[in-house]
């Protein structure tokens, strides 16, 4: 198997992983911090697809994240994915559904189909531009945002896919399906 069909499959297999989690999620749940410290289940389920969506747009592409052209109640804050106050990410997590996150990530995965379609075994060597393509926007000049990016300035396609194909967000969706089981055994 070809490196471009791997990513492939582990992001459909997580996108898979990730909506069976997210669909357990209660709406109390949604809003409810799992633990003193950690972020809301909503915010975490809706930076799931948010990273994504700014990896291979933003970040890999230097075009707009696909969340800018949905029409999904809160899909789309001022914020980049990551980098912001706990308030912040609050209020994402607030003021979206785990339905609009589910149609967000179904999104992302459609799109990120043709990412791939363009990709070769070559081209996942390529380093990206990065330093202008995930800097262009307001969200991406935040002291946080800017932050969180200072060691990814340099990476290849390969490793800025790894992250929201298989590797950063199945720790999310690990993190969701511990958080509610911590969650729902507390008396």
């Amino acid at each position: 198997m070809d490196g471009v069909s791997l990513l492939r499959r582990q992001m459909s297999y997580v996108h898979a992983l990730f909506t069976e989690a997210v669909r357990d999620i209660t709406p109390g749940e949604w809003i409810a911090h799992p633990f003193a410290g950690g972020n809301a289940l909503g915010f975490i389920a809706w930076h799931v697809p948010a990273v994504q969506d700014w990896a291979l747009h933003s970040w890999m592409q230097g075009v707009p994240e696909l969340r800018t052209r949905l029409d999904l109640a809160g899909i789309n804050p001022s914020f980049a994915p990551f980098g912001m106050s706990q308030v912040d990410a609050d209020s994402i997590g607030a003021a979206v559904s785990s339905g609009d996150v589910l149609t967000y990530a179904d999104a992302v995965l459609a799109a990120a189909a043709d990412v791939f379609e363009g990709l070769t075994e070559a081209s996942l060597d390529d380093v990206p531009n990065i330093r202008v393509h995930g800097t262009r926007l307001p969200q991406h000049r935040t002291t946080g945002y800017l932050a969180e990016v200072d060691d990814m300035y340099d990476l290849p396609v390969w490793r800025l896919l790894a992250g929201p194909c298989f590797g950063h967000v199945r720790e999310h969706v690990g993190e969701i399906r511990l958080s509610l089981q911590m969650m729902r055994v507390r008396p």
